[in-house]
């Protein structure tokens, strides 16, 4: 499992870089645009924490340990 983690790393350095500079260019052209949130905005309703939300949790949670305690050879051909 460690190993297949190390292999992902030469693959998440740059994805990280590109995300960054993503969010770099969308904050510069908000404030071009004078995008301004703050107090005065809202959600259209609240969002608030559900059963649906544990369940899919708790199911993200087992499902990757079992995938990296199988080694992916269930998931994987």
């Amino acid at each position: 499992p460690l190993k297949r983690l190390r292999a992902f790393i030469p693959v998440l350095v740059p994805l990280f870089v590109i995300v960054f500079q993503r969010a770099d260019d969308l904050a510069t052209a908000m404030e071009a645009r004078n995008y301004t949130g703050g107090e005065g905005r809202s959600r259209m309703y609240p969002l608030k924490w559900s059963v649906r939300d544990s369940a899919a949790l708790v199911f993200s949670v087992i499902f990757s340990f079992a995938a990296v305690l199988l080694d992916g050879r269930v998931l994987l051909p």
